[in-house]
């Protein structure tokens, strides 16, 4: 779920923001510099989440289906399962996904936009004001914009024009300011910070974050023209001086900067160094260190693993067409579609003759996929869907009928996979008929078995289908038919479950099924629930 996801990364920035303040004043209580912690919470706030909900990976998914006898008990006509309110409510969030990834996007790319709009505007004016070398720097002059520093790969130190009329010493001061600003590439720092901002531009911490950033910048340079023996006085009255005529613009480390930021400059110049320095800095320290190790906690890696970005991403593009397999029989010739029968009376309307053989689910069908949200919330549950088959072995989806279900995504999930469901068809005197069936869905995890009962219809042909996860590979190495784990050999060699689910489909060259007397008579009590060999290519 996004919003969850969404949630936890703003928690993170949050106690990342944290951190990386408590720890910038460790290292200004003993002479260091401060933007790095800044620098390193507005990376991990992009990257922690992000990795984290890569390294979630997809589940996986096992499945086992099989025909299951008439249960000789009759299912009326039973009211709705109770739905947890919990999984109710989570249910509806998960629908805010999509919304919230076209609101991000388009968010996101308004921001990028502006970036680079300023920036290719900033880089113009650069171009455009006459270059010339004053007190040995190579400066730009510009009518009115700066003393700044403009730089994507090679830096640029804009000059208003009216600073030519400044005191040399004056003059001076403020180059070795931009100097200092180009040698640490404060510029690039600056653009980076916005870019991050424009990547979430829902997280409010990051962009808090993002700021604080900056002022570390200034603050940093700031220290170190002030160790070259100016007089923090005259420096700060300097500052106050620029900010009345400078032309301010955003994306530039500039010598005054905004007011909120130069008051905070000046204060920082005038405070004298604290007692005990070393003690301080190893309080916040450990402060940092507490706040860094509870943003690692499980607590926030749950939500940031709840949801898979490059599976929600590709759910906003248009699904491709799937083709529809080709009728064995022709279109014109085949029955007219009829609306789905009542649970109650259904049964009736398809017992008018004795079949010679029974429809036959097929182990290429694909199985209904675990609703996402569900699994990672451990919420489990059964569904049981009735629908006709056709001549042609498809289910006619005109004649799906859901009779119970524990939630509703629970039918979102085999509503999806029915067009993928195949069987082979009924049979009467070798000709091909229709055939009422149903399929009795389990949804459970490893851990958490499926809570409700659902029953059968009397008198109808039922399969059951397990899902454990979301991996389909195990369909087609034919475990479908049997309601207990196989025995597996891989090239003669007994293998395990989890080493058959890890082959891949590309190196199997053959799977052959032994089941019921022919498994016992050559394996003994391992072939009682069936034997797959596993033929790899050489």
């Amino acid at each position: 779920m996004i919003l969850a996801w969404m949630l936890g990364a703003t928690a993170l920035t949050a106690l990342l923001g944290v951190a990386a303040w408590t720890l910038e004043l460790a290292l200004r209580a003993v002479g260091r510099q401060g933007r790095g912690p800044w620098g390193v919470a507005v990376v991990a706030s992009l990257a922690w989440p992000v990795v984290a909900s890569l390294a979630a990976g997809a589940p996986t998914q096992t499945v086992a289906v099989r025909a299951l006898t008439a249960t000789g008990h009759a299912l009326g006509a039973p009211p709705d399962a109770p739905v947890d309110l919990v999984s109710e409510l989570l249910a509806r969030l998960a629908l805010l996904d999509r919304p919230l990834l076209t609101l991000w996007l388009a968010a996101s790319l308004l921001l990028a936009g502006r970036v680079l709009w300023a920036v290719a505007a900033l880089r113009r004016a650069a171009k455009r004001a006459p270059r010339t070398r004053l007190d040995g720097f190579d400066v730009h002059i510009t009518p009115a914009l700066g003393p700044a520093v403009f730089a994507l790969w090679r830096a640029h130190v804009l000059l208003p024009s009216w600073m030519l009329e400044l005191d040399a010493p004056l003059r001076a001061l403020v180059l070795t300011h931009e100097r200092e600003h180009v040698r640490a590439r404060d510029a690039q720092f600056i653009i980076a910070s916005h870019i991050a901002t424009a990547l979430m531009p829902w997280n409010v911490p990051l962009w808090w974050v993002a700021k604080r950033l900056r002022i570390a910048a200034e603050l940093d340079c700031d220290a170190r023209v002030l160790r070259r023996g100016v007089d923090a006085g005259a420096y700060s009255h300097l500052l106050l001086l620029i900010a009345q005529r400078q032309g301010h613009a955003r994306f530039l480390p500039m010598m005054a900067g905004a007011p909120s930021t130069l008051r905070a400059r000046i204060i920082a110049m005038s405070t004298p160094r604290p007692a005990r320095p070393a003690l301080r800095a190893a309080l916040f320290t450990i402060a940092a260190s507490a706040l860094v190790a509870i943003s690692a906690s499980p607590v926030l890696a749950r939500p940031l693993a709840s949801a898979s970005l490059s599976e929600s991403v590709m759910a906003l593009l248009p699904e491709p067409q799937q083709p529809t397999p080709a009728p064995q029989q022709p279109a014109a010739k085949r029955p007219a579609p009829q609306q789905p029968a009542a649970a109650k009376t259904a049964p009736k309307e398809f017992k008018e003759f004795k079949l010679d053989e029974q429809a036959k689910l097929l182990s290429n069908s694909k199985a209904p996929r675990y609703p996402e949200i569900l699994l990672r919330a451990g919420i489990t549950g059964s569904t049981l869907a009735m629908f006709v088959v056709d001549t042609a072995g498809f289910p006619e989806l005109s004649t799906f009928k859901i009779v119970r279900s524990a939630h509703p995504l629970f039918v979102e999930a085999v509503k999806a996979s029915l067009p993928d469901t195949r069987f082979a068809p009924a049979r009467v005197q070798g000709r091909t008929v229709r055939q009422l069936v149903q399929i009795l869905y389990h949804f459970k995890t490893a851990k958490h078995a499926a809570s409700d009962t659902v029953q059968t219809i009397k008198d109808v042909l039922a399969f059951e289908v397990t899902i454990t996860d979301n991996d389909e590979r195990l369909l087609d190495v034919g475990t479908l038919n049997f309601p207990s784990e196989p025995v597996y050999f891989i090239d003669g060699k007994r293998a395990s479950a989890d080493e058959v689910k890890k082959l891949e489909k590309e190196r199997i060259q053959s799977v052959d099924v032994l089941k019921g007397e022919a498994a016992r008579a050559k394996y003994g009590d391992d072939g009682k629930n069936g034997i797959v060999l596993i033929t790899l290519k050489k």
